[in-house]
């Protein structure tokens, strides 16, 4: 059997993907008895976005912030917000996972991004100059739970606590560096390695582990969205690695049996 571990190295080094046993586990809510839920993660690859929303910030203030923040379930398929809507809330998503995606010109789904327990969306609100509007559509994969700050509130803790500010500037700028690697890949790497890359990523931050691999709630056009391939490629390639025994296939599920055959060539 083996486990996901997707080791964070170039492409550029090796042109092949280098992996190590386990499954790190993801961003999770842990119960703190005196105040808030706190955020923590034991990620290495990927970084602590909630960690970076309060770094430099006292266990006092970060309760604060949490205290201020109104907990809201969204169900699965409920539109949290829409591309184009005015900006009103904050969100720093506390169970389950969100898409984040917009729509082309042509009526295709484009996925943006995948959000984890512990991101954060719905940055624009923290602009207090301006009426940004959200650059994507938040739709929940499962039920959900998140954090939410309305406008107002978000730019008086701002003021109370001015390293929040920046904070949140430091994480758009993640997203905005995420968004920059993602182009680059487009001129850089073959689509097999870009299918790959974006199926292993996933199943190390939302892949669940079971006796036989690690399984990833995903749909073939979804996967095909995030890792900018068509969904024909994207179901040949899946075949393809299904027949050399690297995944097995299921309806809205692939599981990774064994990440490392994934850039091996079929004889």
């Amino acid at each position: 059997m083996c486990l996901l571990a997707f080791a964070n190295e170039s492409y550029a080094a090796a042109r092949t993907l280098s992996f190590a046993g386990g499954v790190r586990r993801h961003s999770q809510i842990v119960s703190n008895t005196r105040g808030p839920q706190m955020l923590h993660t034991h990620s290495k690859t990927h970084p602590a976005i909630a960690d970076w929303f309060t770094e430099g910030l006292g266990k006092p203030e970060i309760d604060a912030i949490l205290s201020k923040a109104t907990i809201r379930r969204f169900w699965a398929k409920e539109i949290i917000f829409r591309s184009g809507d005015l900006a009103k809330h904050l969100y720093l998503l506390r169970m389950g996972s969100v898409k984040f995606y917009r729509v082309s010109h042509d009526g295709h789904e484009v996925v943006l991004g995948w959000l984890m327990p512990g991101e954060i969306f719905g940055l624009g609100t923290l602009l207090p100059a301006h009426r940004l509007n959200y650059l994507g559509t938040a739709e929940p994969l499962n039920d959900c739970e998140a954090y939410v700050w309305d406008a107002a509130c978000i730019r008086r803790l701002e003021i109370s606590y001015p390293g929040l500010a920046a904070n949140c500037l430091r994480i758009s700028l993640h997203y905005v560096a995420q968004f920059a690697e993602r182009h680059i890949s487009l001129a850089s790497y073959s689509v097999e390695e870009r299918l790959a890359h974006t199926l292993t990523e996933l199943g190390d931050r939302a892949g669940h582990a079971t006796p036989g691999g690690v399984e990833v709630n995903v749909k073939n056009e979804q996967l095909a969205s995030l890792a900018d391939i068509n969904y024909f490629t994207t179901s040949r390639l899946l075949n393809k690695w299904q027949r050399m025994g690297a995944v097995k296939k299921s309806r809205g599920k692939i599981l990774i049996e064994c990440p490392e055959k994934l850039l091996i060539e079929m004889p």
